[in-house]
């Protein structure tokens, strides 16, 4: 893996060491279920939001490509939402956004099929809801290191 050449050290900087590097979605339940809804709608995509799950990996990459006192930790917290149809619906929109199929669509298309992707949500976002309230873990990488 290699870091994309039309990158200055800057730019790298602010892009891998300031995003948020959700580990894979796979490891976060709540976004696992959010994600099984998403593919039933638009096939197969990559969430761009994961792709960096591996802190190791990514850690790895900055220490090739000349980046001193390189690190890696995972943090995890708990998320709450009053608004977990509201959360359900963001989402969507992101997917829809990530997905070929939404790429193909017109913007009353992406809607309409963000809207049917939230409301196929709303079972999980039940699921998780704790006395009314969204609520689930979420894991993130972050990855240190110096130019």
């Amino acid at each position: 893996m290699a870091l994309p050449s039309n990158l200055s050290f800057a730019e790298m900087y602010e892009r891998f060491l300031v995003e948020p590097l959700f580990r894979p979605f796979e490891d976060i339940p709540f976004v696992r279920d959010l994600d099984q809804i998403a593919r039933q709608h638009l096939g197969p995509f990559t969430d761009s939001r994961h792709s960096y799950g591996d802190g190791k990996a990514l850690a790895a990459l900055l220490h090739e490509n000349d980046f001193r006192d390189v690190g890696a930790d995972t943090i995890s917290l708990d998320v709450r939402m009053t608004d977990g149809p509201f959360f359900a619906r963001m989402n969507a929109m992101a997917v829809v956004g990530m997905s070929s199929k939404g790429k193909a669509l017109d913007e009353s298309g992406r809607a309409e099929l963000a809207g049917e992707i939230a409301s196929g949500s709303l079972d999980v976002v039940r699921r998780y809801a704790r006395d009314g309230v969204l609520t689930f873990s979420l894991a993130t990488n972050v990855v240190t290191g110096r130019v």
